[in-house]
């Protein structure tokens, strides 16, 4: 067996994250963290039906969906004082995936503030019970990072074609940085340490070797760290258990803090240093006791619709509020439909030839045409994102520049929820 098929096939007995699912739409029950008892307050005859959504150990919010009899659907949570809140009626589920940075939340179509033709998707977040449109990341340890995997699709001569890349967003400069990009999915491994060190592993193509890789956040990208296997992380002491590549494929135990390496003692020291976690059953609605609990009957608290800043363009002293961009590699990517209006663009597609579905895209400033060229766009969740370098070719205004909005703090107030032109 190669090195190459060796590397895909090996089960990496470790805490990583793989990236083969799209891991921020499955509803999935979020923490193995203790849920306070309930301290009910409203009871009626014909108990409700419950299902438990998430536990914020930040905030100490329990949050439960509901149905009653009626088949009227609630989002109820129960603060750390123990008292039980609804949210209003149409406000119909929430879910958060274990270390999801916020909250998917599921709304009637006929609220105000409901707009699919927004970017992303609706998210809740439960710090300061507020609702915008976005993407939510899987965070870091520490918390200091954010990863998640997108979809985007580019124009090629026959149509256009699927590619598969993941974000890395930096939570304290707010940088979301596309740091791998293929045409297949799930092709590589992460792994985090607790001090927040990103390590990956791949088959080097040109070396014909595995290698592990760190990512170096100063530069941007991932750089080799060691030749070898990953096997097993011990990320609470940064210490890598790894087979080289050698004939003798030898087991190694290798020490990030240190960059010192030493062969394994055996069986016995590689269970001792790199133990199995168990799983931690997650709590369920029946820990809540909320016995006969009436979601109809709490009192209501109502979410408020936030725009989202992901970053700002700045050009003449004036800034315009972009919902997201990305970095890829030396281009940076932005909504156009963002600052369409403000900088007088206009986008168009056309079919190449009737023989071929392939479309080419034009973007048009006042009188001049640009022809976009594929490095020049791409195509993320239907919204077309243009590079920031092909902006100031075609309105000649070399001073643009991106300043990126850190999550915390990001939010901005608006009299009307989501208005038009925001995104």
């Amino acid at each position: 067996m190669s090195h190459s098929t060796s590397l895909h096939k090996r089960c990496l007995l470790t805490a990583s994250i793989l990236l083969g699912v799209s891991f921020a739409t499955v509803p999935v029950l979020a923490s193995a963290a203790p849920v306070p008892s309930a301290a009910n307050s409203a009871v009626h005859a014909q108990q409700d039906r419950f299902t438990l959504a998430f536990y914020d150990s930040l905030t100490g919010k329990t949050f439960v969906n509901a149905t009653d009899a009626s088949g009227e659907r609630y989002i109820i949570f129960q603060d750390n004082d123990n008292k039980w809140y609804k949210f209003p009626k149409g406000y119909n589920a929430v879910w958060k995936s274990t270390n999801e940075s916020l909250a998917h939340i599921e709304l009637s179509a006929d609220l105000p503030g409901f707009d699919s033709s927004l970017w992303g998707a609706l998210l809740y977040d439960e710090t300061d019970n507020t609702i915008h449109y976005g993407k939510t990341y899987l965070l870091s340890p520490n918390k200091g990072y954010g990863i998640r995997e997108q979809e985007d699709y580019v124009v090629t001569e026959t149509g256009t074609k699927r590619m598969f890349s993941v974000w890395l967003q930096d939570r304290t400069s707010g940088v979301v940085r596309e740091i791998w990009r293929n045409e297949e999915r799930g092709q590589y491994r992460f792994h985090w340490t607790n001090d927040d060190r990103l390590l990956t592993e791949r088959y080097n193509e040109t070396t014909k070797k595995a290698e592990i890789l760190l990512y170096d956040a100063a530069a941007g990208d991932f750089k080799p760290l060691i030749d070898g296997q990953l096997w097993r992380l011990n990320a609470d002491k940064n210490l890598l258990l790894y087979i080289d590549n050698s004939d003798q494929r030898n087991i190694w135990i290798y020490d990030l803090n240190t960059g010192e390496k030493r062969k394994s003692g055996g069986v016995s020291e590689e269970y001792q240093l790199f133990p199995f976690q168990p799983l931690t059953a997650l709590p369920s609605v029946d820990d809540l006791k909320i016995g006969q609990l009436d979601a109809a009957a709490l009192p209501e608290v109502v979410p408020q619709f936030v725009s989202t800043t992901v970053a700002e363009l700045i050009y003449n002293g004036s800034r315009y509020p972009l919902p997201h961009a990305i970095v890829s590699g030396t281009n940076n990517f932005i909504p156009v439909a963002a600052i369409m209006k403000q900088f007088n663009l206009q986008i168009d597609s056309s079919v190449i030839s009737e023989a071929s579905p392939a479309k080419q895209y034009t973007l048009t400033h006042n009188d001049k045409v640009v022809q976009l060229t594929p490095e020049q766009i791409r195509i993320h969740d239907n919204r077309i994102f243009i590079s920031l370098d092909v902006l100031k070719e075609i309105t000649q205004a070399s001073d643009l520049q991106l300043q990126w909005t850190p999550p915390v703090g990001l939010h901005e107030e608006v009299q009307s929820p989501l208005t038009e032109g925001t995104y």
